[in-house]
């Protein structure tokens, strides 16, 4: 049997600590954020404003930002889909 899919809160809180990582690792290596939000651009698969959520993180326009401004208006494009 497959596996239900993770809970919201349980992928939340995985890309909270990804943003977390992210920024330790600008800090401590210089590694920009792109460079490590690339591995996770399944998290959100099949749920509501996924695609909307990666095309975020994805746009080259945002990458001069910290990876906390772009989490949180990755955030606000899923919880936007969820809402309608």
């Amino acid at each position: 049997l497959a596996a239900a899919a993770p809970a919201a809160t349980e992928r939340a809180a995985v890309e909270e600590a990804m943003v977390a990582y992210m920024e330790r690792e600008h800090a401590l290596r210089g590694t920009p954020w792109h460079s490590i939000a690339r591995h996770t651009m399944g998290l959100w698969n099949g749920m509501p404003g996924a695609r909307r959520w990666r095309q975020v993180w994805s746009d080259h326009r945002l990458k001069s930002l910290p990876a906390r401004e772009v989490s949180a208006i990755a955030r606000q494009a899923l919880r936007h889909a969820e809402a309608a």
